[in-house]
Order: structure tokens, then sequence, then C-alpha cells
């Protein structure tokens, strides 16, 4: 009984040493792999160094700077109002892929878009004075290509707008089979006499009709708002300078007061979730009139009546909020026991 015991230990100790040298060797192996990858990492490395080293001694001190430039096709996006705003602004936004040209659009002599347009190329619309409003100043198609510095630039028209569409009528071949007469004539010489007669008559007729096809515009998201400008207290009713397309995103139209210089302005916005009251509640230096959404015609009535959706959702959300304060209360007051 005891040599059976005897032999059991041993097997457990020879058994635990076989564990013990297997873990050692996958240590030595695991040990030798990581090695083995930081050289190659260290090679590469270090040829990726000799690359960039080439690299720079090869164009001396050209240097790029790549950090502030999008990745995306992208434009130029802003509105703005007054006279030669746009030499200000140098924001910009990665377009949709169905927007292919940055545009910069005239409403009037003070007000200016820029965004991304899906076809202004080709447009004849293009402000050649001063005096022509509703009109494209800058129309190109490359990355932040907006110059924004009062000259024009435009595009020809898309290939596919240059090129008419055909619709030929068939051609009609009309031919008359030759003929040929034969008059034998016999005299007392005999000589006879043959006279041939042909009469081929070829009439084509070919009538080819070109009928140009093109694209309608839209520009920016195709939706508009009026443009005011004006001081006064109501200037804002009669003083519409006619309506400025909103770039993508802006998906409101706002027109809000100067208490200050008592002066109006309208644009298109982003938000109108920060409007909660009109301007004639309001007691800070700018107040808003109107804000509502976008459509491809103003949503703007300047009637002198406050319209803002967003004072509308604010106060049925504070309603919610008071009623539910309310109904709690009063069940606190009156439960029958306590919580």
């Amino acid at each position: 009984m005891v040599t059976r015991s005897t032999t059991i230990q041993y097997f457990i100790g020879l058994l635990v040493v076989c564990i013990v040298l297997f873990s050692n060797a996958m240590d030595m192996e695991t040990s030798t792999n990581q090695e083995n990858g930081d050289m190659s990492s260290w090679e590469m490395a270090n040829n990726s160094s000799d690359n960039n080293t080439m690299w720079a001694d090869s164009y001396g001190n050209m240097t790029m700077n790549t950090t502030d430039f999008p990745v995306n096709f992208s434009c130029q996006t802003f509105n703005c109002s007054g006279y030669n705003c746009y030499e200000d602004y140098s924001d910009w936004e990665e377009c949709p892929e169905t927007h292919i040209y940055c545009e910069l659009y005239r409403s009037s002599n003070t007000s200016y878009w820029a965004g991304c347009s899906d076809d202004c190329a080709g447009t004849t619309n293009i402000c050649r004075n001063s005096s022509i409003e509703m009109c494209t100043m800058e129309c190109c198609n490359t990355t932040l290509c907006l110059m924004l510095n009062g000259e024009i630039q435009e595009l020809p028209g898309e290939l596919e707008m240059q090129m008419s569409t055909y619709e030929p009528t068939q051609t009609t071949m009309e031919m008359t089979e030759s003929t040929a007469t034969e008059t034998p004539s016999t005299t007392p010489t005999t000589t006879p006499t043959t006279t041939p007669t042909t009469t081929p008559t070829t009439t084509p007729t070919t009538t080819p009709t070109t009928t140009p096809t093109t694209k309608a515009t839209t520009i920016g998201s195709g939706n508009k708002c009026a443009v005011i400008n004006c001081a006064g207290d109501d200037c804002y009713k009669n003083q519409n300078q006619g309506d400025m397309y909103c770039p993508i995103g802006m998906d409101y139209c706002k027109l809000e007061k100067n208490t200050a210089t008592n002066t109006w302005t309208s644009s298109c916005d982003d938000s109108c979730n920060s409007v909660s009251s009109g301007c004639s509640s309001s007691s800070s230096t700018t107040c808003v009139q109107e804000c509502c959404t976008a459509t491809t015609d103003s949503c703007l009535k300047l009637d002198g009546e406050e319209n803002l959706i967003g004072s509308a959702s604010m106060t049925e959300s504070m309603k919610i909020m008071v009623y539910t304060v309310a109904v709690f209360i009063l069940t606190i007051h009156f439960a029958p026991f306590s919580f």
C-alpha cells in the first residue's frame, strides 16, 4: 500500500516537472517571436524614415499643410447682409454627392449666400454688372474654389447639356429603274441603228430635327427666404427686396430686429428652437419677430404679427411641465398613504 502511494507521488512530481518545462519552452518561443516582430518593425520604421528622407531631399524646401483642408469636396457656406459682406467669411461645409459645384449668389446688392450647388454650370444668369440682382457671381467645381473677392467666376455648360438630342427623319430614296429602248432600223444599205435611253432619278430627303435639352437649376437646398434690410418701425412690410436661396442645412427663415438701431434684417437660419418670445415681449438688444420653416417660397408673412414655431413648441412644453408638477403635488397631498 505504501509502495503504491509512493509511486503515485512520483508520477505527480514528474507531471509537474513536465508542465514547468513546457511552460518555459512556450515562454522562450513567444519571446523569440516578439524579438523578431520588433526587429521587423524596426526595419520597416528605418525604411520609412529613409524614404521620407529621400522625398525631402528630392523636393527641397517644398512643404504642404493639409491640416485645415477638407478631405472631401467642400464649399464655403454662409449667408450675409451688407456691402461686400462675403469678403469676411471663410466657413465651409462638406457637400453631398449630388452637389458638385460651389456657388456665390447675389440676391441684392446687400444680400449674398454661398454654398454647394447641384447645377450652376452654364447658367446665363451671371452678375455682369453691379445693377443685376438675383444672379450668380461665382460658379466653380473644385474644393473651396470661391474667390470671394468681387470678381466673376463662371463655368461653361456640362457636356450633356451642350449635346443636342437629334431626331432625324427616315431618309427616303426614290429611284426610277433605268429603261432602255432599242429601235432597229433597216435600209437598203443594211445599216442597223440602236438608240438606248437611260433616265435615272435619285431624290434623297434628309430632315434632321435638333431639340436641345436643359436641366432645371436647384441652388443650395432649393428653399427661399425673403430678403429684408431696412430701418424703421414697420419698414419690413414694404421693403421686400426679393428672395434668397438657402444653403444646405439652413432650413428656417428668420426676421429679427436690432432695437438699438431700429433696423430689421432677414436671412436663412439653421434653427428656431432657441426663440422663446417675439419682439412684443422681448427686452433684449436683438429680438425675433418671425422664425419659420423655409420652403420653396418664403414662409415670412411680413404682416406685423409674430410667427414663431420655436415659441409655440416651447409654450406647449411648458404647459406639459406645469400640468405634470400640479398632478404630482395633488397626488401627494390627497394620497391616503405616505410614500
